[in-house]
């Protein structure tokens, strides 16, 4: 093989590595019917010069970190905690890179889909603040990010396990001058799914997308909301009952390369692994758990150095890789893939999106909602008559 070749879409991540480092630009990225990217070879272009082989993070994964330490906190500046999915570490992070002049590179949502960007300055940080459960774009960012490299910027960039694989093989000339963190993955679902579901939810409100928040929390710190801002209101959707999130959590909806990810346990690639602190009311009881904690992986000398730096902004506090993992079993296990994962991608290609949703038990039905509504009416009123 002389160059990429997708035999099996469990092979590749979509992250675009193979186009980058293309001389002659022979590879273009096509989305199929599930809407993931995969590399195109036009071999009429291709010189067969093996770069993209080469660069591919599935295929020749760069070195990884050394041993890991683990900490548990959350950020000392309450507003930026409550804007975060969970203890508000990346914001610190984020900071000191901006403080030093530098280029700080994540996940933003857009109504037209989730991309990549990169922000200089604190103003824009919220937009790359919490978690964004779809598949965000990085196939168009590296060269933005190339540049600033070139011009002797410093770097933060934020991904998946996958991309920040991708990130370390596209951009190693400049390893010294990035800080590279991962957030701890279940997988990644497909944007096209989102779209059709944000076209679902704007038809029934009648209204148009300006924003929407994954794992929105509450007052009480609680996480279990979306919040969907459109041009007719704010939305607040339950997480338990949605049915995008449920094909998420049942591996439904996620890319193949999820199924078998090969950026799982340690060590690990990423200089600051990031992620929700499960469990942590049992660690350190003494943490406020309900407005988030962070888990802190750091793996390597220029993690510890950059995390030395937040000690005024963030509380951490240690632990041990056995409490960290108890609850955060995607650290090491790749996600299952359910038996009706391919028929319910044909389905979503004839089926109407309510009709797909009930067939695969992602929603009640009316009848199930109003089956439960009288349930609970009847167990109301036999309580009132017992007292």
């Amino acid at each position: 093989m002389k160059h990429i070749e997708i035999i099996s879409t469990k092979n590749c991540c979509g992250c675009g590595s193979c186009g980058v480092q293309c001389p002659v630009n022979a590879i273009t990225f096509i989305r199929d019917s599930t809407g993931f990217a995969y590399p195109q070879v036009n071999d009429a272009t291709c010189i067969n010069c093996g770069l993209c082989i080469q660069s591919c993070p599935m295929l020749n994964p760069p070195q990884s970190g050394g041993e890991p330490s683990f900490y548990g906190g959350y950020n000392l500046d309450s507003e930026i905690r409550k804007a975060s999915s969970s203890g508000g570490c990346f914001s610190a992070l984020a900071e000191l890179i901006i403080q030093d002049k530098g280029i700080v590179v994540g996940a933003a949502f857009f109504p037209s889909g989730t991309k990549h960007i990169c922000i200089e300055n604190s103003r824009n940080l919220e937009r790359l603040r919490g978690s964004k459960y779809v598949e965000s774009n990085v196939i168009d960012i590296w060269p933005e990010i190339i540049n600033h490299l070139k011009s002797g910027k410093k770097l933060l960039f934020s991904g998946t396990p996958c991309q920040v694989a991708a990130a370390r093989k596209i951009l190693s000339k400049w390893y010294t001058r990035i800080i590279f963190i991962e957030t701890i993955c279940l997988g990644t679902p497909s944007p096209l799914l989102f779209q059709r579901y944000l076209s679902w939810k704007e038809c029934k409100v009648s209204a148009h997308t300006i924003d929407f928040r994954f794992r929105y929390k509450d007052q009480a710190g609680n996480t279990s909301k979306l919040k969907h801002q459109t041009t007719k209101g704010t939305f607040c959707y339950d997480i338990k009952q949605d049915p995008y999130m449920q094909a998420f959590y049942r591996g439904i909806s996620l890319k193949p390369s999820c199924y078998a990810c090969h950026f799982k346990g340690f060590p690990r690639t990423a200089d600051i692994t990031l992620g929700d602190f499960w469990g942590v009311e049992n660690v350190f009881p003494e943490y406020d758990s309900n407005k988030g904690i962070s888990l802190v992986i750091c793996n390597t000398q220029k993690g510890h150095e950059l995390l030395s730096r937040i000690s005024l902004s963030f509380i951490l506090k240690q632990t041990t890789q056995a409490l960290a993992e108890r609850e955060n079993p995607m650290l090491a296990m790749s996600a299952k893939e359910p038996q009706e994962r391919d028929q319910f991608w044909r389905d979503f290609n004839v089926m109407q999106t309510s009709k797909l949703f009930v067939k695969y038990r992602l929603m009640r039905t009316q009848r199930e909602k109003l089956r439960d509504l009288l349930h609970y009416a009847a167990s109301s009123i036999w309580h009132m008559i017992k007292k």
